[in-house]
């Protein structure tokens, strides 16, 4: 998956990821594609309802047991 951005929030627990995924994607052009790395579980419901809520595409999800990773595009 092709991405411009990358915010690594590895280590940090829910719900921070997602507001720091908030205000970086606040900082993007429409079309731009940012990558979200997570290695807390509980992040997953929440990244999916900021998506819906924010109006902004979940292009993808990569879910591992480890880390896993969400592919964002902003509207």
């Amino acid at each position: 998956m092709d991405y411009q951005y990358e915010l690594d929030a590895r280590g940090l627990k829910a719900p921070i990821p997602v507001l720091r995924l908030k205000r970086a994607m606040a900082q993007m052009k429409p079309g731009e594609v940012l990558c979200l790395i997570v290695d807390d579980a509980h992040c997953r419901p929440d990244v999916q309802a900021f998506a819906h809520h924010a109006r902004q595409k979940l292009v993808a999800q990569d879910i591992n047991a480890g880390e896993s990773r969400y592919y964002l595009e902003k509207n």
